[in-house]
């Protein structure tokens, strides 16, 4: 059987630093955690309304790589648009759910630099 080595052994125990030092989230570890259901957040509308719009640029440059192929094109370039224009549309997808799903979305979506008027 395995044995972990007694200089190690510090490192598992549930009162090592890791822990201490709020490296994991005891929600985590807990049995009767329930996670909170999932609900739109509407604070910070301007940057989740930007988010939105790329999100639906995405799926619109996807739909157009999809069904935009003239009949000239070979099938191997129709192949790649089709998997680009796939690619694109699950990003547009992603885009738009993590714009109004996550509580604080600047970790996603940056803002834009503050400037300094007093030049």
């Amino acid at each position: 059987m395995w044995e972990l080595p007694a200089s190690k052994v510090h490192e598992y125990l549930p009162g090592n630093s890791a822990v201490r030092s709020g490296c994991y989230d005891a929600a985590q570890f807990s049995l009767s955690y329930q996670p909170t259901p999932m609900k739109v957040h509407t604070d910070k509308l301007m940057m989740r309304i930007g988010g939105t719009f790329i999100g639906i640029e995405f799926c619109a440059i996807g739909l157009y790589a999809i069904l935009g192929a003239p009949p000239e094109v070979t099938a191997y370039a129709v192949d790649r648009a089709l998997w680009f224009g796939i690619s694109a549309i699950v990003g547009g997808l992603f885009a738009i759910a993590l714009s109004w799903l996550p509580r604080r979305i600047d970790n996603i979506w940056c803002a834009p630099p503050r400037r300094n008027w007093r030049r």
